[in-house]
């Protein structure tokens, strides 16, 4: 239900009813996780080999102290890489200006026309959607090589040739064992498109290698001829 039925972090008693209660609307089991902090990244493994880093942002406008948080935006959205809100077949979209991100200034006690200090981040949903205008910053080459050594390990415990890794991690470009992290959710079909066209870093292509794959596979070779026809 993209995190609707979600609650955190949970920090008393009171909380925890109403999380519990609100995840039941969903489903009669929930499942209570230890809360992680840092940054959210996606890693997809392919063929257990081949390693792809991607660090996701949620979207945000960086103050000039001359500009409202309104011409930021409308600045940020010039970009002709974003698309419009639902759009299919772009990665990255447009940030709206009503609906989710009146909800996120609110707390923070400033509307549209607030003119953040310069260098001052101000965020626009209180979660990472990248369908509400998040950022992708591509960091494979970054990545640490005892951490890539850990995700392939990880795809290797799944026995699946493609696989996509949430992952919560102060700093990816740190061995895991120096920070406290975690994977948080594995996706069997993950969306690539993350590394092809992120919002910053250099482009990667796993797309190539996933298909290099594929011709590969003996499976698909004989397969293939006996599946056309029920297409």
């Amino acid at each position: 239900t993209h995190a609707y039925h979600v609650t955190a972090p949970v920090q008393s008693a009171e909380e925890l009813v109403r999380a519990i209660r609100l995840a039941k609307q969903y489903h009669p089991q929930y499942i209570i996780e230890r809360y992680l902090t840092g940054q959210l990244y996606r890693v997809t493994v392919i063929n257990f080999h081949h390693v792809y880093v991607a660090r996701r942002e949620a979207p945000n406008v960086i103050g000039d102290g001359i500009r409202t948080i309104r011409e930021l935006i409308e600045i940020k959205n010039t970009d002709p890489r974003r698309g419009e809100t639902g759009q299919k077949d772009t990665t990255l979209h447009k940030i709206p200006f009503d609906g989710t991100t009146g909800i996120a200034l609110a707390p923070q006690g400033i509307t549209l026309d607030h003119v953040p200090a310069r260098g001052e981040k101000i965020l626009l949903h209180r979660k990472t959607s990248i369908g509400s205008g998040g950022d992708v910053i591509e960091e494979t080459l970054l990545l640490h090589p005892e951490n890539r050594e850990m995700f392939r390990r990880a795809a290797r415990l799944f026995g699946t040739d493609l696989i996509g890794f949430d992952v919560i991690a102060h700093d990816l470009g740190r061995a895991y064992a120096e920070q406290t992290m975690g994977i948080i959710e594995a996706n069997s079909i993950p969306m690539i498109d993350f590394h092809h066209n992120p919002a910053s870093g250099a482009p990667q292509f796993p797309a190539k290698m996933l298909l290099d794959g594929i011709i590969a596979d003996k499976r698909v070779r004989y397969l293939y001829p006996v599946m056309l026809p029920q297409r």
